[in-house]
């Protein structure tokens, strides 16, 4: 069967032939010429719009979320290098600070021993006191198993090497007619009539001979021990300072805008006010950081407040310690050099340390919780609902205050942990 369609002379369009043979039952094959334009005559013009918007979508979120990954990745790495750089910081510090504080406390006897030989270490410790041991002497009983202490001076001069004392001058220059003063051998001590000890006698002799020796070693090292800390503490205060400014203090200040210390500024420029002094070295009227008192009785917070310097800034609280520890060895040089002591200095050293320790202890607080604000900082890095909310109500400003004022409370010295 052959179809032809018919149309007006008039439309120039070109003529449909179509043929159709049947193959088979129910099977028909079309022949013609234009099979394609009847085809895309019946599908319609094709329309490309909206498989072109869903590409054009895909390839915008497909984008927006790689952005948004990047920028989690960058944050959360970011929030992770502050909190750990600034446990690493406070770390270091807390170290320092109680190996100075170790090197001094174990500094001050053997500076006693030097400036006063003969005062014993402890009340009592020289001389053992037991019941029923009669002496003919009228002074304290006396363990007749332990013997006295020996002093520093004694320990010298009983040293093989000691060049004993010098003879002075006569009037015709010299005791023995000489112009040079010579140096005699120690005095011999008379030998007593031999005794017949046990070895438990013996043993306890020589015990005591290593003790002492073990006693004099151990001065030296804690000697050397002190100006060695003094020495390393001295050279890394400047760079302490400024790891506690930008790993500590720095990231805080700048989420609190408008706060001050978002600078750094050196020890100098605090020292004068931590002393009380101006610039030229004159009183202003105003004491300063007291490095005696308890901080029951005065804490650190209230002297920097009272001082006119930010109680927020840690670095600050460092500086405030290292002058303390400025003074206490100033007093101690003091002793040194004057041979000058007392109870009242030695107290009085005591009591610094103590106040010192206290210091430390709340820096270490201080530090520990700001490392805490740093890693709750890390949730917020996030993209997400939850930090979209925060953004919008509770400011990293409004944070960063909430810490500052949760933190002297958290750190007091009845709630804090060290």
């Amino acid at each position: 069967m052959t179809l032809v369609s018919r149309r007006p002379k008039s439309d120039s369009r070109p003529q449909l032939l179509l043929s159709i043979e049947q193959d088979g039952p129910e099977q028909y094959k079309v022949h013609g010429s234009q099979l394609e334009i009847v085809g895309a005559k019946l599908r319609g013009r094709p329309h490309f719009i909206v498989p072109f918007t869903l590409a054009a979508l895909t390839v915008l979120f497909t984008a927006v979320f790689q952005v948004i990954n990047w920028s989690n990745s960058v944050k959360v790495n970011n929030a992770t290098d502050v909190a750990k750089h600034a446990l690493e910081v406070s770390q270091n510090v807390t170290a320092a600070i109680g190996r100075r504080h170790y090197a001094t406390l174990t500094f001050i006897p053997p500076l006693r021993d030097l400036i006063r030989p003969n005062e014993p270490p402890h009340p009592g410790a020289s001389v053992l006191l037991v019941p029923n041991v009669r002496d003919d002497s009228s002074g304290p009983k006396r363990n007749p198993n332990v013997a006295p202490v020996t002093s520093s001076a004694e320990l010298w001069t009983s040293r093989p090497d000691h060049p004993g004392t010098f003879e002075k001058p006569g009037p015709n220059g010299g005791a023995s007619g000489g112009s040079v003063a010579r140096a005699l051998p120690p005095k011999a001590v008379p030998l007593a009539a031999p005794v017949l000890a046990d070895d438990s006698e013996g043993r306890l002799q020589d015990a005591r001979a290593r003790l002492n020796e073990w006693d004099t070693e151990l001065k030296k090292r804690r000697f050397d021990s002190y100006y060695a800390h003094l020495k390393q503490w001295n050279e890394g205060i400047d760079q302490l300072l400024t790891d506690v400014h930008y790993a500590l203090d720095q990231p805080i200040f700048l989420d609190a805008n408008g706060s001050p210390q978002v600078t750094h500024q050196g020890f100098g420029r605090y020292y004068n006010q931590m002393r009380g002094t101006d610039e030229n070295d004159r009183s202003t009227g105003t004491e300063g950081i007291d490095c005696k008192r308890s901080l029951k009785e005065k804490s650190l917070t209230d002297e920097l407040t009272r001082l006119g310097l930010y109680p927020n800034s840690l670095k600050l609280r460092l500086a405030g310690i290292h002058f303390c520890f400025m003074q206490l060895n100033a007093l101690l040089d003091d002793a040194k050099t004057k041979r000058t002591w007392s109870k009242d200095l030695y107290d009085d050293l005591v009591r610094r340390l103590g106040r010192i320790r206290e210091m430390g202890n709340e820096l270490n607080c201080y530090a520990l919780h700001r490392v805490d604000y740093y890693e709750k900082q890390k949730d917020g890095a996030f993209v997400s609902p939850g930090s979209v909310w925060r953004w919008a109500f509770q400011s990293r400003e409004r944070a960063a205050q909430e810490h500052f004022d949760q933190t002297p409370g958290h750190c007091s010295r009845d709630n804090r942990p060290t």
